[in-house]
């Protein structure tokens, strides 16, 4: 048995919060996501310290971040059942970015971040690597890809959950979803390789607009990539760039939801709560498709994309939040997307906004 869970997603390059700190941690708090995924985050001495207090402004708990995640860090809600939390190192070279992905199981959805390189060559290598893990080897293929140093074998969020992304148990399947900052436009071969397995949850809600730069986004090079069967929800029109009424330095507001089909909804937890993992939650490891951009070119979604889901995953709305203050707060602008998930049923509730039997 499976609970319907609405989880929102948000993908955010930070930009070692060099920018504005405080402005992205009210971006962030605005959107209210269950899951946010972080390019850039702060590193060095002080880097893991600037991330928590980020953490806290917003009400979320790292779980992957530092050491072998790199360029990337995950961080969710109290509460969020979390396994296999671990940090992945890429292979650099001399002279380039030493980069890294976040990866977790959270909710009933295998989450991979990524901040992939400038360099194409490379882009499309460290992307070969992490979709060859067995953890993330696709239906009715075996992984053969590197662990990184420390992990241990995947376990399930809790008894009868699948273990991996390609194995099954009592007929469920965990999706995946990337998300991360491409550093190509969706023509580009990385966005393709990605839509060979995935649907680009904004093109699959209706929409799919520039995310960079944050003062005049010109290309979309920031996404969120969901696994099929995916069912798109009656499509949201996506945020506008510079939404009316922002008040001249507010955050975006949060478009309307589509219908949830929840029975139950939580109310959320205060800001100035401190961001305890319920329960103990999970600790650190430690350590991070469609549509058109700039320049023409398509990429094709799966046919699959409208059938049925028999995973439970619905694109209920995307929208990347626009305005001053996330054109203060760095040079990227986020995407947020709304997902309803069929979640394991046992365990802790997942997510801050409600379950169905």
């Amino acid at each position: 048995m499976s609970d319907l869970t609405t989880l929102r997603l948000m993908t955010y390059n930070v930009r070692g919060l060099r920018d504005d700190a405080r402005a992205v941690a009210a971006v962030v708090a605005a959107q209210s996501p269950d899951v946010l995924a972080v390019q850039e985050p702060p590193r060095g001495p002080l880097g893991r310290r600037r991330l928590a207090r980020l953490a806290r402004r917003t009400g979320l708990v790292p779980v992957v971040s530092g050491r072998g995640a790199r360029t990337t860090a995950l961080l969710v809600a109290p509460g969020l059942p979390v396994a296999d939390a671990r940090a992945v190192r890429l292979p650099w070279r001399p002279g380039r970015t030493r980069r890294g992905a976040s990866l977790a199981e959270v909710a009933g959805l295998r989450v991979l971040v990524v901040h992939l390189g400038l360099d194409a060559r490379e882009r499309a290598r460290h992307l070969e690597l992490l979709l060859a893990r067995p953890e993330l080897a696709a239906p009715g293929t075996t992984g053969t890809g590197p662990t990184a140093p420390g992990t241990t074998a995947p376990r399930t969020v809790a008894a009868g959950a699948e273990a991996g992304a390609g194995g099954a148990a009592g007929g469920r399947r965990v999706p995946l979803v990337v998300l991360g900052d491409l550093n190509e436009l969706p023509s580009g071969p990385s966005w393709r390789r990605l839509g060979e397995r995935l649907v680009d949850a904004a093109v699959a809600a209706g929409g799919g607009i520039p995310t960079f730069p944050a003062a005049r986004p010109r290309k979309r090079i920031d996404a969120v990539l969901v696994e099929p069967p995916v069912e798109p929800a009656r499509a949201e029109p996506a945020a506008p760039a510079d939404p009316a009424g922002t008040g001249g330095d507010a955050p975006a507001p949060v478009p309307a939801r589509g219908p949830r089909f929840l029975r139950v909804a939580r109310a959320r937890r205060p800001r100035d709560t401190p961001a305890v993992p319920a329960g103990g939650g999970v600790a650190g490891t430690g350590g991070a498709s469609g549509g058109t951009g700039e320049g023409g070119g398509a990429v094709d979604t799966p046919a699959a994309a409208g059938a049925a889901a028999p995973t439970g995953v619905r694109v209920v709305g995307s929208w990347v939040p626009g305005g001053p203050l996330v054109a203060r707060a760095s040079d990227h602008r986020p995407v947020v997307v709304d997902l309803l998930v069929a979640a394991p049923r046992e365990g802790a509730p997942a997510g801050r906004r409600g379950g169905a039997a």
